[in-house]
């Protein structure tokens, strides 16, 4: 009866130490993505150079997520001023498999400028606001032979 319940014992204490490193995986994947959202926003409002975003995304979903990375205040960066901007986004149905993981996750951001010369600007592009809400990415998340998590696929839905 004392082996059975030892044996037990060790069943319980693996399967609870297997589920704590699939909780701070997810926490690590959670935080990558977090982080290279973050950078991206940063560099496409900020309009700073993207090279550093190579750290967090490979080049194929760089190349996939290109339309927001090409975001401009209709055009007028060098007739911008007072750029501002709130960003968010929320992580949902993370699923984690091996050295992959998957993931929804949904892009909120709210632009606002002013214009240096408004006279410059023509027609209708004259709207100093842009906005998305909700706005659907399916990534997927690898982990390299370094162990660093990057993500490898974003496609906006």
């Amino acid at each position: 009866m004392l082996r059975k319940t030892l044996i037990l014992t060790i069943f319980f204490c693996f399967v609870f130490l297997i589920g704590c490193g699939s909780s701070q995986t997810a926490k690590d994947v959670e935080q990558v993505i977090n982080d290279a959202f973050k950078a991206r926003a940063e560099a496409v409002f900020k309009y700073q150079d993207k090279q550093p975003l190579t750290k967090y995304f490979s080049p194929e979903a760089l190349q996939q997520s290109k339309g927001l990375l090409d975001w401009s205040p209709k055009g007028q960066w060098d007739n911008v001023k007072d750029l501002k901007y709130s960003y968010s986004i929320r992580i949902e149905n993370l699923k984690i498999s091996g050295k992959q993981a998957r993931a929804e996750v949904y892009e909120t951001a709210v632009v606002s400028w002013d214009y240096i010369d408004p006279g410059r600007v023509k027609g209708t592009d004259f709207a100093k606001e842009d906005a998305w809400a909700n706005r659907r990415h399916d990534i997927v998340v690898n982990q390299e032979p370094d162990g660093r998590w990057v993500i490898v696929q974003d496609l906006i839905r």
